[in-house]
């Protein structure tokens, strides 16, 4: 009867094991990335992996990578909903050297999200973006600092969605991007979407300086609309922001400013292109730029709404069209 029972046991045991297992390579929620680390470990925080792209092969969708240490994680392409959080200054990713050297892509579903959080985005010689976004879906970047490509038409940020899409960025800095001089090209940030379906885009805290073009916004394939509230544009060697659409038609692309600073740049303040475009600036500063501190081409509008500080550009008196307050 012993036996018989002993038997029964280790058939149920080998039952449940089978059945309750996890398979061998099941992903957790939760991985960890040192510099001590290795790729070949289980991204735990005894045994952390070295890499971003080492680590995100053992994360689950909708996981969250995390720093235990200080140091540069090499870059990364990500293609499902996944948090990538450090504290700040504690991740950093420096871009490969060479003109299509990217820091990190991201190239998700329209159901995915992705956030960045606390990193250090930074170019070797010759690479083209910091992150690049290329699908669908969200993006939330925070408490990140993005500097120093300059090869072709590069961008600190470059949000150029193949679909419906959205683009938060909080407190962060996007500085020293692009190329200048007599042919100017890239930026801080670029939003221009590749095929029809709307970009909506928040920017809170942000600083774009030093670079070619602060805000670039070209809505020529598809709808882009633009917040931007308590963020500066300044020091970039021609516009602060520019917008730009079709000068046929639709695509909208609109941008409101609140709260913000537009100043120091070596072109316009505010430059929109193009019939069905629109940027309206509420409670800012606009000095001290080169050019125009509004500039409206080909049926576009640049709008104040009466409160902002407007001094001390070149020439002065840029076609800023009243707008009331409701």
């Amino acid at each position: 009867m012993n036996k018989l029972y002993l038997l029964q046991s280790l058939v149920i045991a080998a039952f449940i094991s089978v059945v309750f297992a996890a398979p061998a390579d099941a992903q957790a929620t939760r991985t960890w990335v040192s510099f001590n680390g290795d790729d070949s470990n289980p991204c735990t925080p005894t045994a952390p992996c070295r890499t971003f792209m080492g680590a995100l092969s053992k994360t689950a969708a909708r996981g969250e990578i995390s720093c235990l240490t200080p140091g540069s994680y090499g870059g990364v392409t990500i293609q499902k909903s996944i948090t990538i959080a450090c504290a700040p200054g504690m991740g950093s990713v420096t871009a490969a050297a060479g003109g299509a050297a990217v820091g990190i892509t991201v190239n998700v579903g329209p159901n995915d999200v992705v956030r960045l959080r606390g990193l250090h985005i930074l170019a070797a010689t010759g690479a083209s973006a910091g992150i690049s976004f290329v699908g669908a879906g969200v993006l939330h970047l925070e408490q990140t600092v993005i500097s120093g490509f300059n090869t072709g038409r590069a961008f600190g940020i470059s949000f150029t969605p193949n679909g419906a899409s959205e683009l938060n960025v909080q407190d962060t800095v996007v500085s020293d991007n692009g190329i200048a001089g007599t042919s100017p090209a890239g930026g801080g940030i670029l939003v221009a979407p590749v095929t029809a379906g709307t970009a909506n885009v928040m920017l809170s805290r942000v600083t774009a300086n030093n670079n070619v073009v602060g805000l670039s916004v070209n809505a020529t394939n598809g709808a882009v609309h633009v917040s931007v509230q308590d963020s500066a544009f300044s020091g970039n060697s021609f516009n602060g922001v520019s917008l730009v659409t079709n000068p046929g038609g639709p695509p909208i692309g609109t941008i409101i400013i609140d709260r913000s600073s537009i100043s120091s740049n070596g072109g316009d303040a505010l430059s929109a292109n193009g019939a069905f475009t629109q940027i309206f600036v509420a409670r800012s500063t606009i000095a001290y730029n080169v050019g125009w501190s509004c500039r409206a081409l080909n049926s576009a509008s640049v709008n104040s709404f009466g409160d902002n500080n407007i001094l001390f550009n070149s020439p002065n008196s840029g076609p800023c069209v009243p707008y009331r307050h409701q």
